[in-house]
């Protein structure tokens, strides 16, 4: 069942540390189970850790008890890691509060929502991946195996994604960036090959009590109502009493936002009888809003939207008074206080943008050469004058 290769074993031979990262769901319980197992019959005898990073109160309930009861099983430490400013329903509700004070400061062209997207998998990238390879490089400083429960049966695609994912991947040291592991450690997909179905069945075979998530239906575990869940899953989380307050929640930062949770798919459909009366009262004026939001963000021209580095110039006057305009119409939509609603302050706030970029450019240019004579040097072990 495991998946190897000789560059992974050459690192379990060497003893180096194996951190193996868990959710609590089916693909964690078999990876850690069959990692755990194969390194001990190399002999290995390094750290050997599970490690969970805590989402907060988004996940299953007993997510962190299947991780340590897991690990209790299997005679190894668990490791949990965590965002220090809190979990991600705290992301996206400080992400909804920074877009808006962007927008009002006219820091962006269009509102933008508080969600994560497939596309945009921050939940994954900055709550569970960084997180986690920040612990290890703290911790380690020699190569690590990192391994992941990620499976090609995941993804309809055979070609990208998941459905493409390699055995191992290296990681290594790039363009000089600070690496965000031990250079030379490896991410090890090691039940990449294994089919959904062989899981569930290894799974259901065992004398441990089944998560919760599958337990009420879902097919996976993950956050109780994730950005990439199907109806069924979604309904699924709705079924356990636990997750009701977690559902009011989100749905309330739907609603207050206008931005619906999925792509045209509002969590608030899902189980309306769950929500208090003020949020179903509320659902219909914010999907009104929320149609209004993107008839009027739709007519700004494409030269005008966000691309990198913007603003790359200021806009011409017919220019301005037509984003000032579409400004006090999203205003007027969302019930907000913005700046910049006249074709002149909207000039000057660009004129502002630009000049604040070309600062921050100057300073970055001049901090890098300094840096680089500091290095410079300091490997020539020459005095540095000012």
């Amino acid at each position: 069942m495991i998946s190897t290769a000789p560059q992974v074993d050459h690192l379990i031979d060497a003893n180096a540390p194996i951190v193996i990262c868990v959710s609590g769901g089916k693909d964690s319980h078999v990876v850690a189970t069959q990692v755990v197992s194969y390194a001990r019959q190399r002999n290995h005898t390094g750290d050997l850790v599970l490690c969970y990073s805590d989402l907060g109160r988004v996940v299953w309930s007993d997510a962190h008890l299947q991780c340590q009861q897991l690990a209790d099983r299997l005679g190894v430490r668990l490791q949990v890691v965590r965002r220090t400013a809190g979990g991600l329903m705290e992301r996206w509700t400080k992400r909804w509060q920074d877009n808006l004070t962007r927008y009002k400061q006219l820091s962006c062209v269009k509102l933008i929502l508080p969600w994560s997207t497939p596309s945009m998998r921050f939940c994954t990238s900055e709550l569970k991946t960084a997180i986690i390879q920040s612990w290890i490089r703290k911790t380690y400083k020699q190569p690590v195996v990192c391994v992941l429960g990620i499976r090609r049966d995941e993804s309809r695609s055979k070609t990208s994604g998941r459905g493409a994912a390699p055995v191992f991947k290296i990681h290594r040291i790039t363009n000089g960036k600070k690496p965000t592991m031990p250079e030379g450690s490896i991410d090890w997909n090691a039940i990449v090959e294994v089919k959904t179905h062989t899981i569930f069945q290894i799974l259901r075979s065992r004398a441990q009590p089944i998560p919760s998530a599958y337990q009420f239906g879902s097919s996976r575990f993950s956050c109780c109502f994730c950005i990439m869940a199907t109806l069924a899953d979604l309904l699924a989380a709705t079924r356990d009493s636990r997750n009701h307050h977690l559902y009011r929640e989100q749905c309330d930062l739907e609603i207050s936002s206008t931005f619906s949770f999925q792509a045209k798919k509002w969590l608030s459909d899902i189980a309306p009888e769950i929500l208090t009366d003020s949020q179903r009262a509320r659902l219909p004026q914010a999907k009104i809003q929320a149609a209004k939001r993107e008839e009027i963000e739709s007519a700004i021209p494409k030269h005008l939207l966000y691309v990198k580095g913007w603003p790359l110039a200021i806009p011409t006057f017919q220019e301005a008074t037509f984003i000032a305009e579409t400004r006090r119409r999203i205003a007027q939509v969302m019930h907000i206080d913005v700046q910049y609603t006249t074709a002149l302050s909207v000039t000057n706030r660009y004129a502002e943008l630009i000049c604040l970029k070309e600062q921050k450019t100057c300073t970055k240019s001049s901090s890098q050469r300094r840096a680089a004579a500091h290095r410079v040097h300091k490997d020539l072990r020459l005095p540095l004058f000012n």
